[in-house]
């Protein structure tokens, strides 16, 4: 494009009016690219590059002034002057830039946001569950789950993160109150799931305000069903925002870091919030790990204090371990908890869970889970032996086949047994 412009200029400025116009409207056409260029770009690491290159357009267009400032025409003079084929020319070229503009619209909008990175994306999580009871058989669509994830960087120090769900899904089919006759539902949700703003001071020190995953453990912090082998999570993470250990979301303040020393790293996070449960309540806690080979080794112990939605004050406490070398991944957890009930019973928690997997190849993962889930002599115990599969036919879908054995005894009801086949699919984009 400089070439065309450097061999108008070396026309000889004899040239007639209707070439001097026609330097008008290609300065016209230049500044109107250079303003929709950077309006487009003006985020991107090019922006310096861009500034040049506009300068550069600016001054040939100051050239261009020049030489119809001295044929004494203004830019207005009127196209009847120039006569037949200059005349048409003109009009091509309006034509063109108003078909232009029309087609660029307000893009330069864009520019609303100011910061350094947007990122959008979201998944589609779907599920099909039939569940053979003691006294009957049910099945169901039970998961049609849409989930949009926005990211941006404010700044060097500032970032934000919002988590939006469109949800359909069943409430928990089976449960302690209810053993033996799964039943399904759908329900619709529209959650805000999660909303932040973190401020980084450093890798070591950051501050996030929000409504955010709570920092325990290993799969509650993962979360995501892209990331996850079973979407359903072990017990203690059920139901879905739940508090059954610990909540698994809450609103407040969180400070955390990491700390990397050559082949080890530290860790941490602790929090003040409140939990979807009970909003009026505060609790704390945090977690501390230590990694080990480029973090492929991480051992974390977790503490939380807090009060749920009926009024029982807790203790939490826990250890997780994750192991993840070569084809291999295993992930356990523990925890209990101590539940001020003021003589309603024991109503004391535990859980644990160990779950291995092996990769077969760049597409297929074979894992099982032991998972049991103590919820006291009040309520009773359950426990879960699952074996699953996972498909990965591209790096943004995830098909599963799972296979769960459970089984519920004390609390005061009979025993039951329940065997659960899922086939699941996460679609991230």
């Amino acid at each position: 494009m400089g070439n065309i412009f450097f061999s108008l200029l070396k026309k000889n400025e004899s040239e007639d009016i209707g070439f001097l116009m026609w330097l008008s409207y290609i300065k016209k056409i230049v500044v109107f690219f250079s303003t929709a260029m950077f309006s487009c770009y003006a985020s991107s690491q090019d922006e310096n590059i861009l500034k040049t290159k506009i300068e550069e357009l600016e001054k040939k267009v100051e050239i261009l002034n020049r030489k119809i400032d001295d044929s004494g025409l203004s830019d207005t003079s009127s196209s009847s002057e120039l006569g037949g084929e200059n005349s048409e020319r003109i009009a091509e070229l309006e034509e063109s830039l108003w078909s232009i503009e029309e087609r660029l619209g307000q893009r330069a909008i864009v520019q609303a946001f100011d910061g350094i990175r947007l990122d959008i994306g979201g998944f589609i999580h779907t599920a099909y569950t039939n569940i053979d009871g003691e006294d009957n058989r049910d099945s169901s669509f039970d998961r049609q789950n849409f989930e949009l994830l926005i990211g941006a960087e404010l700044d060097e120090e500032w970032s934000a993160f919002f988590a939006g769900g469109f949800l359909r899904e069943s409430d928990p089919s089976l449960s302690f109150d209810n053993r033996t006759s799964p039943v399904f539902n759908s329900r619709n949700k529209n959650p805000q799931i999660i909303g932040w703003v973190n401020y980084s001071a450093s890798s070591l020190f950051n501050m996030r305000i929000g409504r955010m995953i709570t920092p325990h453990g290993i799969i509650n912090i993962e979360h995501f069903p892209a990331t996850l082998l079973d979407p359903e999570q072990p017990q203690f993470l059920r139901p879905f925002s739940g508090d059954t250990i610990f909540p698994n979301f809450a609103t407040g303040i969180q400070l955390h870091g990491k700390k990397y020393f050559s082949v080890t790293s530290f860790e941490y996070a602790t929090y003040v919030t409140n939990m979807s449960s009970n909003a009026d309540e505060l609790q704390l806690g945090g977690r501390m790990a230590l990694g080990f080979i480029d973090d492929k080794l991480s051992l974390g112990v977790n503490y939380a204090n807090g009060t749920r939605a009926d009024d029982v004050n807790y203790d939490m406490s826990g250890v997780d371990f994750k192991l993840d070398i070569g084809a291999l991944l295993l992930k356990s957890e523990y925890y209990q908890t101590s539940e001020d009930t003021s003589g309603m019973g024991d109503m004391d928690r535990k859980a644990f869970y160990i779950q291995p997997a092996i990769q077969l190849s760049n597409t297929w993962i074979l894992f099982a889970r032991y998972d049991r889930l103590d919820r006291g002599e009040v309520i009773g115990k359950s426990t879960e032996m699952a074996a699953g599969l996972n498909f990965l036919p591209s790096p943004r879908v995830r098909l599963r086949a799972i296979f769960t054995a459970r089984e519920y005894e004390g609390g005061g009801q009979a025993n039951a047994d329940a065997d659960i086949m899922q086939i699941s699919g996460t679609f991230s984009f």
